[in-house]
């Protein structure tokens, strides 16, 4: 071959290679641009998946808060339905016990469902029958009511010698074991007439105070002969809880009394409304004495 064949054939590899060297550059450029692309939109796409997840985690996290809150609030509903329930009950049994009490006059004894233990209600059947002329028993309804008089001197809550033998006898009796289960709530009343003397008023301001100051002598002398202070309580009503209208001198000696509720342990007579003393409780009224004409 001639040194000019040898010269052409080597231009001609050296443009087939120079040629081909160009083509695998530039694919290879793309390729490295699209490898990137690629991996850069990888990296983002796993980035938007984190978030995802985060926020679908942040969202089970809500959803349990909010099915939490419901099952409280549905708690509460419950609740507050049940606790609407049990208003609605009293207030419906309050009401039937102010309609029973509207009912019968000032007069009308308390009407108990609950009938004394026998052994008691013999104890106060033979305390009546020894005191005929001063103590009325109902054995049916378990009412003791005192028709003599609890002496008071006018104006004073000093309880009289005369009466404290009769109150003995009672304190005896609800001393005794039958009565254990059962406490006593003393309870003052005045008729309407002002308390006016200065002496008298120095003491008790107002009949209001006369007749809790007359309840507490009375608790004294009953604790004096045996029953434990823990087992009573003491209560006044002045003239606002009158048995009849006080038109005269018999009225109001009638209104001038002291009344004694015997009441199971624990329990609290409302006596506003004499609502606890319908269901369980036993009334014993215990009348003073005075000269209505006088003066307090």
């Amino acid at each position: 071959m001639s040194q000019g064949c040898v010269r052409l054939a080597l231009v001609g590899l050296g443009l087939i290679f120079a040629g081909t060297g160009c083509v695998a550059q530039s694919e290879y450029d793309a390729q490295i641009m699209a490898n990137r692309k690629l991996r850069e939109e990888l990296e983002h796409s796993r980035i938007e998946l984190q978030d995802a997840r985060n926020q679908a985690e942040l969202a089970r996290s809500r959803l349990s808060t909010i099915e939490n809150e419901l099952f409280t609030k549905d708690e509460l509903v419950a609740n507050l339905s049940g606790e609407r329930d049990r208003h609605l009950e009293a207030f419906r049994k309050a009401q039937s016990a102010l309609e029973m009490l509207a009912s019968r006059s000032p007069q009308d004894p308390v009407v108990l469902t609950q009938a004394l233990p026998p052994a008691l209600d013999r104890a106060l059947r033979d305390f009546a029958t020894r005191y005929p002329e001063r103590v009325e028993f109902d054995s049916k309804r378990g009412i003791v009511k005192w028709k003599s008089d609890l002496l008071f001197a006018l104006g004073s809550d000093v309880v009289m010698e005369s009466a404290k033998g009769v109150i003995q006898e009672f304190a005896q009796i609800m001393d005794s074991e039958p009565a254990e289960p059962f406490d006593v709530t003393v309870v003052g009343h005045t008729d309407n007439t002002p308390i006016a003397r200065p002496e008298t008023r120095r003491i008790h301001p107002t009949n209001w105070h006369l007749s809790t100051h007359r309840a507490i002598a009375v608790m004294n002398v009953l604790h004096g002969f045996g029953i434990d202070e823990h087992r009573m309580a003491v209560m006044g009503y002045g003239e606002l809880r009158p048995l009849v209208p006080n038109t005269d001198d018999a009225s109001k000696a009638k209104n001038r009394r002291v009344e004694v509720f015997v009441v199971p342990h624990d329990s609290v007579a409302l006596m506003d409304a004499e609502i606890e003393a319908v269901n369980r409780a036993t009334r014993t009224e215990l009348f003073r004495p005075t000269n209505p004409s006088d003066i307090k």
